[in-house]
């Protein structure tokens, strides 16, 4: 056994010895782990990292297309713009609402000092 990983990785009996007591190895020896056993024996060792590294490729993917999605929803816009069509967009109800409460505090505001004071000029049978 320690003849073969001397051999296969190329180094020394306490070097093997250490590997195969389950000490890491140095890059040069990483490099010819890969290069015997390929990229499966990479995943195997770095699994969580491959993971992670999945993750984040699917997020970019999923990105990606959301993005192609609004670009193509943009072009036929652009399109229907172009040949003169008549459309509208709906609000999202969020924004509908901010509307509205903006449109009933626009209306509901308490009166004004100047409105106060004709009021009390007009109970008295005076103008302001």
């Amino acid at each position: 056994m320690i003849k073969g990983v001397m051999r296969d990785l190329r180094c020394g009996r306490s070097r093997a010895k250490e590997l195969l007591a389950g000490y890491a190895p140095t890059t040069f020896h990483l490099e010819e782990m890969v290069e015997l056993w390929g990229d499966d024996f990479l995943r195997a060792i770095f699994v969580e990292a491959w993971e992670r590294q999945d993750e984040r490729i699917r997020v970019i993917q999923q990105r990606e297309e959301e993005m192609r999605q609004r670009a193509e929803e943009a072009e036929a816009i652009a399109a229907a713009y172009k040949r003169g069509d008549k459309f509208s967009f709906t609000l999202p109800l969020h924004v509908q609402a901010i509307q509205a409460l903006e449109l009933e505090l626009a209306t509901r505001q308490p009166p004004t000092l100047g409105q106060r004071l004709g009021r009390w000029l007009r109970r008295f049978g005076l103008e302001a």
